[in-house]
């Protein structure tokens, strides 16, 4: 099964609101590679966007009764564009077996709300990471494209390979734009994208093709000329090979 532990137990509870989310991320990506049944990297996280918005009583009904039995520490802030929500396990807890660890929340109605009104929900300020996803999600046309291209995987609604990729296009430039400016970047973050992408490459058929429109084309046009410096600065010939062939066949699917 997936490496996010408890995203069995997540699925199960959102079983009556298939339609009210789509997991994206690291949380996503170990849902596609189990199917596959190969693995992905250890990840405790799961990126939620809410689909439903302002409108969505029963997810938001089902999602807060899950978070509560869970016992997670819920943090929350909005732009007066978006809300976001992170739920995050306390240390030490006897859930940690059976809950993802961190469940981060995006929400593109400024006035979603989830908690009732007896919880206590610390205040949180918008890091580079919210920063850039948030960015992703008040896009019309990524939002539209996460909407619209949702797919069912083992009882989870996902985007799949051929449409996570692009999303990790625009992650990767977002982070390596930050760090460029001078703002602190991970540099386990700044790699993480790219490197998923270049395994997510290994699901899609070669005759896959996604036509992007505007931005997104843009994005991936940005990602390609970064992916193709890091390329050539390859020393190793086999893996400079390998990489351009995957470049090379990601140019011919989104371009």
């Amino acid at each position: 099964m997936p490496k996010v532990r408890g995203i069995e137990r997540f699925a199960d509870a959102m079983s009556s609101c298939k339609g009210g989310y789509v997991l994206i991320g690291g949380g996503a990506c170990s849902v596609l590679f189990d199917s596959e049944g190969d693995s992905f990297r250890a990840t405790e996280d799961l990126d939620v966007v809410v689909i439903v918005d302002g409108e969505g009583v029963e997810f938001a009904t089902a999602l807060w009764a899950f978070i509560k039995a869970a016992g997670y520490e819920v943090g929350k802030v909005g732009d007066g564009k978006c809300t976001y929500y992170r739920f995050c396990l306390p240390k030490g807890s006897r859930r940690a077996l059976d809950y993802p660890g961190q469940i981060e929340l995006f929400a593109r109605h400024p006035d979603f709300v989830l908690e009732d009104e007896m919880s206590e929900v610390a205040p949180l300020s918008f890091d580079g990471a919210i920063s850039s996803l948030s960015a992703i999600i008040l896009d019309d046309g990524y939002y539209e494209f996460i909407r619209d291209n949702a797919t069912n995987v083992e009882g989870i609604t996902v985007l799949d390979a051929l449409h996570i990729i692009p999303l990790k296009m625009r992650a990767h430039i977002d982070i390596n734009r930050s760090y460029e400016e001078g703002r602190h970047c991970n540099d386990k973050d700044r790699r993480k994208h790219r490197s998923d992408i270049v395994r997510l490459a290994g699901l899609l058929p070669p005759s896959a093709r996604l036509e992007l429109i505007e931005q997104m084309r843009a994005d991936a046009g940005d990602f390609f000329a970064d992916f193709s410096s890091y390329v050539n600065r390859q020393t190793d010939r086999k893996e400079r090979a390998r990489l351009q062939d995957t470049l090379s066949f990601l140019e011919k699917v989104y371009l």
